[in-house]
């Protein structure tokens, strides 16, 4: 009996360290990625958020959903969601949020879960703006200033403020969506993917412009104590 339970045991353990391997080089990229956007290079930090998820799911994947493997479990597909998120493969991060509450998520992480669920959501949403546009996206950073509504009962206007230049942006956003772009971003530092009809300029996705928001991602795990018994 004694034999099997300290098989089983290994078996654990050897999961964790896998885990404990891919998790920390995920992170690494993650932030890589993040240090990417804040510079400017969209394109890359794309890249790079797309190959920490790759890692990160294979890590949370080793995870049966049963209680024993929470919180990791909960807290690896949450983080793989997240890069899902800000790599704007929302498709992928809805589905791995179904994942980690299909298991026995912590209340608190199953309510990061949901919020996290909201803005997938959300950036969905604008991406319908996106399919409308064939022409190559712009970047804009600075602070968000302004919103009101428009003479169009389907369009609001927000307005981005360049820091270093003080230039001034208005970009168009669907009416439904105000709320979610003005209560999470007005008055902060954002970086905005906007699309031009050669006319107007229309929002087609946001989010902070900071390295912090890899601290939501960045999990420390540690090896379970059966490990340290064996």
């Amino acid at each position: 009996m004694w034999l099997i339970l300290a098989n089983l045991g290994q078996k654990w353990c050897e999961k964790m360290l896998t885990v404990n391997d891919l998790h920390p080089e995920a992170m690494d990229l993650a932030e890589s990625a993040f240090l990417a956007r804040k510079n400017g290079q969209f394109e890359k930090a794309k890249t790079l958020f797309h190959q920490a998820l790759e890692l990160e799911q294979q890590a949370a994947s080793l995870l049966p959903p049963n209680e024993d493997s929470e919180p990791t479990r909960a807290i690896l597909y949450r983080s793989a969601a997240a890069l899902a998120y800000h790599g704007e493969q929302y498709e992928t991060a809805e589905r791995l949020i179904t994942d980690a509450l299909s298991g026995y998520p912590p209340p608190e992480i199953k309510q990061e879960l949901n919020s996290l669920s909201e803005d997938v959501k959300f950036h969905r949403h604008l991406n319908h703006v996106q399919n409308q546009f064939e022409g190559k996206p712009l970047y804009l950073t600075g602070i968000l200033r302004y919103a009101d509504s428009t003479n169009d009962d389907t369009l609001g206007v927000v307005k981005l403020v360049e820091l270093e230049t003080n230039q001034k942006h208005s970009l168009l956003v669907p009416i439904a969506l105000m709320k979610n772009v003005v209560r999470p971003y007005y008055e902060e530092n954002v970086i905005i993917t906007a699309f031009s009809d050669g006319k107007d300029v229309y929002l087609g996705g946001i989010s902070l412009n900071t390295i912090l928001a890899s601290v939501s991602i960045r999990n420390v795990l540690q090896i379970p104590p059966v490990c340290s018994r064996l």
